[in-house]
């Protein structure tokens, strides 16, 4: 349908009308008998009559046109880039000129991609390592179509969001110790600097830093680094070891009688690191 700028002036009494109703979202003015809108849904080529009256009569004149979808072109993802990672969702939604009926990609997405018939948006998460390859994609509908080609890889996603949450600014010496860390996706090895106080150590596939500290050690930052075949992370773990006083003294295992000639071996129970036993009053003969 044509556009025109030029409007007929209006004139007191005359009014437009138009049979049958426009199709949705186009309008006729009563005053000028102007037909504006955005062409919003298909037609077939249909007339519609016009009739301009006032006091004195009324003439028509027929209109004719169709709505039809306009060719697809210029169809792109803008958002799509060419390193997608496995666990990480996506949503890529495609821009084109003109209306779509029928969408089409040529290959199988990678495996927990879909692509979406009715919009063209590629969404999911992706689960498998595949290399770099490309994908056609076909906007179409019955006056013509229009594609775009885009490649992307799917990689292992580097880990993230390391962290040890249940860390203690100090652990006692001679006490076993255990810190467990957190983290997001996949890791192939932990390491940590500097070294750790003598006794502690860190498990190089699980992260966990644990051990009985025998040394007192000066509060320290420790960098733990979890690294794949993609990327690393780091995060900070700072404590001191320190000799705390021992509390909770026990003898569990001891019994209120023992026999003339009877070996004898009763071990303590202790909370906090003893450097020093002492007994009172002595003990018998023998112990």
């Amino acid at each position: 349908m044509k556009n025109t700028t030029e409007h007929l002036t209006p004139v007191p009494g005359m009014k437009f009308t138009i049979e049958p109703a426009l199709p949705e979202s186009l309008k006729i003015s009563e005053r000028n008998g102007v037909i504006t809108g955005q062409a919003n849904v298909i037609t077939d080529p249909t007339v519609y009559t016009v009739t301009v009256q006032n006091a004195s009569g009324s003439t028509s004149a027929p209109v004719e046109f169709a709505i039809i979808l306009k060719a697809p072109e210029n169809l792109s993802y803008p958002d799509l880039p060419d390193k997608l990672y496995t666990g990480r969702p996506v949503t890529f939604t495609p821009q084109v000129e003109g209306g779509v009926s029928e969408w089409i990609c040529n290959e199988k997405l990678p495996e927990g991609l879909d692509f979406d018939s009715q919009s063209g948006v590629i969404h999911g998460v992706p689960r498998e390592i595949v290399p770099r390859k490309p994908y056609t994609i076909t906007a179409r509908n019955l006056d013509g179509e229009t594609s775009v080609t885009v490649q992307f890889s799917v990689s292992l996603a580097p880990p993230t969001e390391l962290a040890y949450p249940d860390q203690k600014p100090e652990y006692p010496r001679l006490i076993p110790m255990a810190i467990h860390p957190t983290v997001e996706g996949t890791v192939d090895e932990y390491t940590i600097t500097p070294a750790l106080p003598a006794g502690i150590a860190i498990d190089p596939k699980t992260g966990v830093i644990s051990g009985t500290p025998t040394e007192v050690a000066d509060s320290t930052e420790y960098i733990v680094t979890a690294t794949n075949t993609t990327g690393l992370v780091t995060a900070p773990v700072t404590f001191a070891v320190k000799t705390m006083p021992p509390t909770h003294l026990s003898y569990p295992g001891l019994d209120p009688l023992y026999y003339v000639g009877e070996p004898v071996t009763i071990t303590p129970e202790v909370a906090g690191g003893a450097t020093e036993w002492t007994v009172e009053p002595a003990l018998p003969d023998g112990l």
